[in-house]
């Protein structure tokens, strides 16, 4: 079983539909790595669609609801209830990322003989990451988030453990190497229901349950001996290719202005968690 808790605090800008950042170094792992992105752009793609097909109903039921609401405010009268829109947004990123991973198996399937064999630890794994996302919000009555990223490998470290004894215990091999190559992608879909409350600043709070899906290839050289301490082994190349999926709950919190009356105005602040 793995347990992962993902948090993301940031901030937005609701004028422009979608956006794209991206830097000089980005736009060369971007060439460099294209045989990369290859090998996943037929999964990436098809997640790009999901979310455009979701954007793209849910304008088309927007322009209907507008029409139903038009004749239904007629009718309301001034003191009436103003119905909620559907809002939608597409968003293109690209940024930097971190990740630390752990992988581990014991001396045989029932978890014994000892309970962890061999381990495998990366630290401060950084990248370059696109990202993709969608979301559509029917206030009172339904939210979905749909996302995809994928990511270029250019440093971090790692350790391959062996061990004789339980619980980490009588260590008797040990290399510290390099990571420097690589990929990582994932993709995500979830729904949930829209909390709104607030009236100048209108907040919005969205518990989540959603399905991911996420691969990394990982790429070991520059390998050093630690345990015994032989010191330097040449022609070190290995990869690791590890895949995980599952679902997950969450919540989504988002404070925007009520009316876009000033450039300030335009800042939503968002917060993210998810339990994997």
């Amino acid at each position: 079983m793995i347990a992962v808790i993902k948090k993301t605090i940031g901030y937005s800008s609701v004028f422009p539909r979608s956006h794209l950042y991206q830097s000089n170094v980005l736009g060369n792992f971007f060439f460099e790595k294209r045989d990369n992105m290859q090998k996943h752009q037929k999964r990436i793609l098809s997640i790009v669609a999901i979310i455009n097909l979701m954007i793209l109903t849910s304008a088309q039921v927007t322009m209907a609801e507008s029409t139903i609401h038009s004749r239904y405010n007629a009718t309301m009268g001034i003191d009436g209830e103003k119905p909620s829109p559907i809002e939608t947004e597409l968003i293109i990123t690209g940024g930097y990322r971190r990740d630390d991973l752990d992988w581990n198996i014991a001396g045989n399937a029932g978890g014994n003989h000892p309970n962890i064999l061999s381990e495998l630890t990366w630290d401060d794994v950084e990248s370059y990451q696109i990202k993709f996302q969608g979301n559509l919000i029917w206030p009172k009555i339904i939210a979905l988030r749909g996302s995809a990223n994928y990511s270029w490998i250019f440093k971090g470290e790692n350790q391959d453990s062996d061990y004789a004894g339980d619980n980490r215990t009588f260590e008797f091999s040990r290399s510290d190497n390099n990571t420097d190559d690589g990929n990582l992608w994932d993709a995500s879909l979830a729904v949930g229901y829209p909390f709104r409350f607030g009236r100048t600043v209108v907040g919005t709070i969205i518990p989540l349950v959603g399905y991911s899906h996420h691969e990394q290839q990982l790429v070991l050289t520059d390998g050093y001996q630690t345990i015994p301490d032989t010191g330097p082994f040449p022609g070190l190349d290995s990869s690791y290719d590890t895949q995980w999926k599952g679902p997950w709950v969450g919540c989504d919190l988002r404070f925007r202005a009520a009316e876009i009356k000033a450039l300030a105005h335009r800042i939503e602040t968002y917060f993210t968690y998810e339990f994997h």
